[in-house]
């Protein structure tokens, strides 16, 4: 299906931008911090000659935490870029169920939003009854 080019105003469009950049730039700045004290963590373990035996399992344990974290911080990095691409064409800040803009102030709680408050009631309300259904079958 493709989607329909909604013009948007121009000074939305720019408060959204900067809104989407500056969130992704914080957020690569985190990973770029992540990155770089799980870099410093490994050398400093690998330097370290004496440990006990519950040691490898906490740094495992660690770097397993730590990773799963980047890996987050990546992910949501990405939404923003796909974000950024989506206003590029005219596609962000719209309802995909409506077609109606959605409110700053939703974008700027749930940057990812792709349904308007009501639209997303409405949707959340029909996978309630799905799953309570779904839980009386079981």
């Amino acid at each position: 299906m493709a989607h329909e080019t909604i013009p948007q105003d121009r000074a939305r469009t720019e408060r959204l931008q900067e809104m989407l950049r500056t969130r992704r730039q914080t957020l690569q700045q985190e990973v770029e911090d992540l990155l770089r004290r799980r870099r410093a963590t490994q050398a400093r373990q690998w330097t370290e000659s004496v440990s006990d035996a519950a040691n490898p399992a906490k740094n495992m344990e660690s770097a397993d935490r730590e990773l799963a974290l980047i890996e987050s911080r990546s992910r949501l990095a990405q939404q923003f870029d796909e974000a950024l691409a989506q206003l590029e064409e005219g596609r962000y800040g719209r309802c995909v169920a409506c077609g109606a803009a959605i409110s700053l102030e939703r974008l700027n709680a749930v940057p990812f939003a792709k349904r308007c408050v009501n639209c997303q009631e409405q949707a959340e309300r029909i996978d309630q009854l799905e799953h309570a259904s779904e839980r009386r079958t079981i």
